[in-house]
């Protein structure tokens, strides 16, 4: 095999079945877990060479199941779910959509509450230092549950993009170690005190608002409650077309 041309070898790696004799559906996950196990150890080398870092093995590890972990959940997202659009709540429920950008070192957080006609009623914004994409969903979260709270909304649904934070809050053991274990179990709390509120997954096509809303935030440095007539059109339009509950 380490005489093959470049030309053999794509044929060999885009032909998996043939090839390798995988079967035809794990094809995808198979080069996806390549490519993300040559880019980690490409990025690794950089470190070492250019900014003499060397990560540690088990460091590495963590950091490359997370990232197979997330583009799997896309994927799969992806397969079933192209074309769904924002739904809104049944009447007497409020939806809290929630969503970070992160630009360089800084995580930026947007909540949009809405009622069950989609009518904005609330546009609020934070911003955290991280640079790290679960830990900024999940501070997201926790501004979401934050404004719910100031609001005294009896029944609400909070709805992130993020499938692996949601769940990380939702499903007991999904996350069990690390840095996050505290920030989780402050989400938890409030989640278990208030009987009337759920979080679940959205797709980034039914958080578009919220996705749109981080971006502006973190471009114009606005944060807090947001007046609604500040919001631009392209944010406050963003769902115009929705689902009827």
């Amino acid at each position: 095999m380490q005489d093959l041309d470049i030309a053999s070898w794509l044929y060999f790696l885009l032909n998996l079945s043939s090839s390798l004799g995988i079967d035809c559906k794990d094809e995808r996950n198979f080069i996806l877990r390549m490519a993300l196990i040559i880019d980690t150890i490409w990025f690794s080398r950089n470190q070492l060479v250019h900014s003499g870092v060397l990560s540690p093995p088990l460091e590495l590890s963590r950091t490359l199941n997370g990232r197979l972990l997330a583009h799997l959940a896309a994927w799969q997202i992806h397969d079933r779910e192209l074309n769904l659009v924002w739904i809104p709540p049944l009447e007497g429920v409020w939806k809290l959509n929630f969503d970070a950008a992160i630009r360089g070192e800084i995580a930026y957080l947007a909540v949009i509450c809405r009622d069950s006609l989609g009518v904005i009623y609330h546009a609020a914004s934070g911003f955290f230092v991280t640079n790290n994409p679960l830990r900024a969903e999940i501070f997201a979260a926790l501004l979401a549950c934050r404004v719910a709270s100031f609001l005294d909304l009896p029944c609400v649904i909070l709805e992130g993009d993020s499938l692996i934070a949601c769940r990380a809050i939702n499903e007991y053991g999904f996350l069990d170690e690390g840095p996050l274990i505290p920030l989780l179990g402050d989400i938890k709390a409030v989640l278990r005190s208030h009987p009337g509120w759920l979080l679940q997954w959205a797709s980034q096509r039914q958080n578009s608002m919220a996705h749109l809303f981080a971006a502006w935030a973190a471009r114009s440095c606005s944060f807090g409650f947001i007046p609604l007539r500040a919001l631009p059109f392209h944010i406050s339009s963003a769902d115009l077309v929705f689902d009827p509950p």
